[in-house]
């Protein structure tokens, strides 16, 4: 456990500055559940980072409000995959 929980504490300190990058890009972009071609450009840019790392994802249109963003890590494989859903408006 030690040897795992050691690669993890590298791995974030290897990728510190592109992730607080990547989360100072996300937190600026408007996306107030008003202004749905917003939230929808949130969504295909989280949508570029979750296939970045294996995610199957799409954008499932829920209606007149931008779309929610479904991802799948894992789905063939033997065990239970990680399902990551959510909404992205700003509140």
């Amino acid at each position: 456990m030690k040897e795992t929980m050691d690669r993890v504490y590298s791995f974030i300190d290897a990728s510190r500055d592109e992730t607080l990058e990547f989360w100072e890009e996300i937190v600026r972009m408007e996306s107030g559940s008003r202004e749905p071609e917003k939230v929808r450009l949130l969504g295909e840019r989280l949508k570029l980072e979750f296939e970045k790392v294996g995610f199957e994802c799409e954008l499932v249109e829920v209606g007149v409000n931008a779309p929610t963003l479904v991802g799948v890590l894992g789905k063939d494989r033997p065990a239970k995959p990680v399902v990551f859903s959510g909404h992205m408006d700003t509140v």
